[in-house]
């Protein structure tokens, strides 16, 4: 919903009560969400460019360093701020090589969060917060054309297996209603502990 909320910031899906113990219930509302926010996205893009429509999947834009300053920073930005999203794209698991997917991913969680990311070195661990937590991203490189369930599912299941990373970000920015709807299911599906670790992105 961040990239809905960032064309109409006051925008909120419909409110109706269920059940909060009622899993199937948490499923369906989430489900409900994304049908929402995929509409009323669909719906802003038409009014802001017409017959222009840019693709469905703007993700695959944010794949350059040029391309995430356009998109987090469309009024510009700082030699230092400049300086510290390139340290943010430094992987030291990649002998420094960016990954510049992550970075829009973390981009995405510093806003929802409030929290200042900075580059982390500690093993299966992508980035860390103001707090000292560890963050590893997950789906900053998925989008529904190359979109795997099983493979996805199978990674996250892996990963949520590391107790040396605190939390996890599952970036479903990228991915139509239909295919984040099967992710989040999937989520509500594991057990309190293992949700209490992940923050999604959507």
């Amino acid at each position: 919903m961040t990239r809905v909320q960032e064309l109409d910031p006051d925008w909120r899906p419909p409110q109706t009560l269920i059940d909060p113990e009622n899993i199937e219930h948490r499923i369906e509302r989430n489900e409900s969400d994304i049908r929402e926010a995929d509409a009323h996205y669909a719906e802003l893009l038409r009014a802001k460019f017409g017959d222009n429509m840019p693709p469905r999947d703007p993700f695959r834009r944010l794949q350059t360093r040029e391309s995430v300053i356009e998109g987090f920073y469309p009024s510009g930005v700082t030699g230092p701020e400049q300086d510290r999203i390139d340290d943010l794209a430094r992987d030291p698991a990649s002998l420094g090589q960016p990954r510049w997917p992550e970075v829009a991913t973390v981009l995405r969680l510093e806003k929802e969060t409030g929290r200042a990311f900075t580059r982390s070195s500690a093993s299966g661990a992508d980035f860390q917060d103001e707090f000292g937590q560890t963050w590893d991203a997950i789906g900053s490189d998925v989008s529904d054309q190359f979109f795997n369930y099983e493979r996805f599912t199978s990674r996250l299941k892996r990963k949520l297996s590391n107790r040396a990373v605190d939390r996890y970000v599952v970036d479903l920015s990228g991915l139509g209603g239909e295919n984040a709807a099967r992710v989040l299911t999937y989520i509500w599906g594991l057990p309190v502990e293992a949700q209490a670790r992940i923050r999604v992105l959507r």
